[in-house]
This record gives C-alpha cells, sequence and structure tokens, in this order.
C-alpha cells in the first residue's frame, strides 16, 4: 500500500521538478500538499480500518470495490517546449550580440566627438544627422 501512494505521489509532483525554478518554496510546498494530501489520507484510513475491523478481508474487498483512480495526464509536450526555449535563448542571445555591436558603435561616437561647449552648428549636424533643419520641409 505505501509503494503504492509512493508511486502516485511522485507521478503526481514530477512536473515540480520543471517548474521548480519559477515558483518560491512557499508555493511549492502548498502544491506538494495538495497534490499528496487525498492519497496520503485514503492510504491512513485505509491502514487503520485494516487495524480495527475484526474480519480480516473486508477492508481488502473495499479497497477493491471503491479503487481510487485518478489518471495521470502523459505528458507530451515537454520536448516541443524545451525546442521553443532552446530557441528563444539562441533568439536572445543573438539580439544581445547584435545590442552590443550598435551601443558599441554609439559609444565610440560619443568618444570621438567634440566637446558640446566647443562644438559649432556644422559640428553638430554631423555628429547628430537628426538635429539638421531640414529646409525643404520647414522652409
Amino acid at each position: 500500500m505505501v509503494l503504492k501512494v509512493i508511486g502516485k505521489v511522485y507521478s503526481r509532483t514530477k512536473f515540480l521538478a520543471r517548474v521548480a525554478k519559477f515558483l518560491d518554496i512557499e508555493t511549492m510546498r502548498t502544491l506538494t500538499t495538495s497534490l499528496i494530501q487525498c492519497d496520503y489520507d485514503y492510504a491512513c484510513i485505509l491502514c487503520y480500518y485494516r487495524t480495527a475491523v475484526a474480519r480480516a478481508g473486508m477492508v481488502d474487498e473495499f479497497e477493491k470495490k471503491v479503487a481510487l483512480t485518478i489518471p495521470v495526464p502523459v505528458v507530451t509536450q515537454t520536448s516541443a517546449i524545451d525546442a521553443q526555449e532552446e530557441e528563444a535563448n539562441k533568439n536572445a542571445v543573438a539580439y544581445l550580440e547584435v545590442s552590443k555591436a550598435r551601443l558599441s558603435s554609439q559609444l565610440e561616437k560619443f568618444h570621438n566627438m567634440i566637446l558640446f561647449d566647443q562644438m559649432t552648428f556644422d559640428n553638430l549636424n554631423d555628429t547628430f544627422p537628426e538635429t539638421k533643419l531640414d529646409k525643404e520641409k520647414h522652409p
């Protein structure tokens, strides 16, 4: 009986290992308790009745008649989720590399530019082309 309960508890809490990095310890404790409490109570009640009931086979007959079977869903999407996670990590690394290159070029521009108090309008327009006045659009 104990091995059956341990097997059920293990099968129900396998997913907690996968999502452990997203949960805090109190949430994990609550989920674990709620998942295993019904099996634990069921096993304790049957163990107590086996010792308390005078007729030996009566509890076993009851257990066979009222067998509590809760189906455990089969995990089929784990490989797809892992592939998506790996692809997202690759995209994030690529984005970081592009961002570092862009930021280093902008930082180089700021290191090489003339100080603001020594700039003329021509130097400012050369360094920052977006500040140049457009005489065609705004005469």
